[in-house]
């Protein structure tokens, strides 16, 4: 049960996210549409939700005024008892609602603690019962996001007006998604990898590259620091860009992945203070001499359907290295079959791969702490990404774009003389997968055929194939709670942050090589990003599911872990 039930035009999505996340950090839980699944009665799941709030507030605008859903949605409300109205654009109220006390939200600039909200809070709180609500220590910091980023009147302008690089969303779906819908934070300067043809014969249009996916994708929600809320004045989902930043220290562009085994080296730049103490790295020996980094590789024969994650398949090879887990030579199906749930066509065809060579891939994925100490170490081109608000030390990296991601596995090759590197989006499956027997090949959860809130870090609002539903976190979780071992023993490959592999951008898997290797074809100025996200409808973070971005994007939404080549 919901504090507060949101009734709005879906067009103001974006500001009803925004507003969401302060009433959130106020202590209020709410409840909007953004959970509902095609194929739910959704009359009859409203109907459930405003009954159970203890507060239905309706925003008006003119969009919503000429709408029969809000226009019921708010005569149950007036009906229960429920009903607080407030004005985000000045129109005449349908007259039934006219003598309504009204609060005005027409000039509310979206900062967190303007005092426009004033009466919204009271009479919130009145018919919640909290009238001094304690604020969470994140709204500060909020607040302070929305100073530095925030532009004027968001919820009385259209969106072209308030940010130019803003761009409307037409609405119309695409099997392509994009994680972020457009870059996020992007460097000027960034390198553009030029190896592979742009070649957009496969679904990856310029026009489709604007698409967020249909109806039936998770919307973005606002995190603290992403306080660019907008309103769209037609008639498709919210999509938004992150101002820049002054432009990152260019980098050396990197070798085409697929002979990724050289160390880049970052161009010399402003030495930055010290974030945290460097890690005592173990020196290894001389790469020259360096006929192995560990001990000879012993796999279990598959013996079960899946093999749990065993500690004589972990290593690590300094003390302040990430823990490794051996992934044995195998082949699976990549792609999804066409019954799954979720299904899409660019997880298609389903395709044999033989994975020839063992790879060790690391257990979590990257946290700030690790990148940290990269920048300390003058590593990672002295980028020090920002937490905004969700945490550093264990939560996972974000705000790195591919990139960055090659520098930090270049930085740890440079380290201990081992080749650390992304995964190939083969690899990436396969490992996430966790099975190397036909009983688990077509489950769409490294950890079987279900998923809930105690086994990943998602939009918990949302459910697949009937799963538990839970008030969502809405942010990321530290890189070793919260997520079920899959079969090899990795955590959070499904949902926490979306991770970059090396693969270029192709419609489906007809160009994917059989080894294992990545594609190094299509449109290599956007790469493949896998495992979806701590805001994806369970769905995004299937063993199968596809997403991608421009390689240069830097996003709230998107990490990486490490894959490394293993001697023989």
């Amino acid at each position: 049960m919901a504090d507060v039930f949101i009734s709005y035009k879906s067009d103001r999505r974006a500001a009803v996210e925004h507003l969401t996340r302060i009433l959130e950090l106020n202590g209020y839980s709410v409840w909007f549409d953004y959970g509902l699944l095609s194929g739910q009665n959704f009359a009859r799941q409203i109907e459930r939700e405003i009954r159970a709030a203890k507060v239905v507030l309706v925003l008006w605008c003119q969009l919503s005024v000429d709408s029969e859903w809000v226009n019921g949605e708010a005569r149950l409300a007036t009906r229960l008892g429920k009903m607080i109205p407030a004005w985000i654009q000045d129109v005449d109220l349908p007259l039934e609602f006219n003598g309504a006390d009204t609060i005005n939200l027409e000039h509310w600039d979206g900062s967190p603690r303007s005092h426009v909200l004033d009466r919204l809070f009271e009479q919130i709180g009145a018919r919640v019962g909290r009238e001094q609500v304690p604020q969470i220590a994140g709204l500060k910091d909020f607040d302070s996001l929305w100073r530095r980023y925030g532009a004027p009147n968001l919820l009385s302008f259209p969106l072209e007006k308030v940010i130019p690089e803003f761009e409307k969303n037409d609405g119309s779906p695409s099997e392509a998604r994009h994680v972020t819908s457009r870059p996020s934070v992007t460097p000027s300067d960034e390198p553009v990898d030029k190896s592979g043809q742009d070649n957009r014969s496969d679904g990856h249009s310029a026009a489709a590259r604007e698409k967020k996916t249909g109806s039936s994708s998770a919307f973005l929600m606002f995190t603290a620091g992403l306080l660019l809320a907008a309103l769209l004045g037609g008639g498709g989902y919210a999509t938004w860009h992150y101002l820049r930043p002054a432009a990152q220290p260019p980098i050396i562009v990197p070798p085409p992945v697929e002979a990724q085994t050289a160390i880049i080296a970052p161009r010399p730049v402003e030495t930055q203070t010290p974030i945290v103490t460097p890690p005592q790295v173990i020196a290894p020996p001389p790469i020259e001499t360096q006929t192995a980094v560990i001990a000879p590789l012993t796999l279990p024969s598959p013996s079960r359907e899946r093999t749990p994650g065993r500690s004589e398949n972990q290593f690590r090879d300094c003390e302040a290295c990430p823990l490794m887990v051996m992934i044995p030579e195998g082949k699976f199906l990549i792609g999804s079959p066409d019954a799954e749930s979720g299904h899409k066509a660019n997880e298609a065809p389903r395709r044999e791969i033989s994975i020839k060579r063992k790879f060790a891939i690391a257990r979590l994925e990257v946290s700030f702490a690790e990148w940290d100490a990269c920048v300390a170490d003058s590593g990672c081109r002295s980028y020090r990404p920002n937490d905004y608000g969700m945490g550093r030390g264990n939560s996972p990296v974000i705000f790195v774009s591919f990139f960055d991601a090659i520098a930090y596995a270049a930085w740890m090759s440079t380290k201990t003389g081992a080749t650390y590197r992304l995964p190939s989006e083969a690899e990436w499956e396969f490992a996430a997968r966790g099975c190397i027997a036909a009983g688990c090949a077509n489950d769409p959860f490294g950890f079987g055929g279900d998923i809930g809130p105690d086994l990943a870090n998602y939009n918990w609002n949302t459910a697949y194939n009937g799963s538990l539903r839970r008030q969502p976190r809405r942010q990321t979780m530290a890189v070793e709670e919260g997520s079920k071992a899959n079969g090899f023993g990795l955590l959070h490959v499904h949902g926490n942050v979306a991770e970059w592999v090396q693969d270029c951008v192709n419609g489906s898997y007809d160009r994917l090589p059989e080894n294992g290797a990545p594609a190094t074809s299509g449109d290599c100025r956007s790469r493949v990003v896998r495992g979806g996200n701590w805001n994806d409808n369970p769905r995004e973070l299937r063993s199968s599911a596809r997403a991608f971005e421009e390689a240069t994007t830097r996003s709230h939404l998107i990490g990486f872990r490490l894959a490394r080549d293993l001697t023989k």
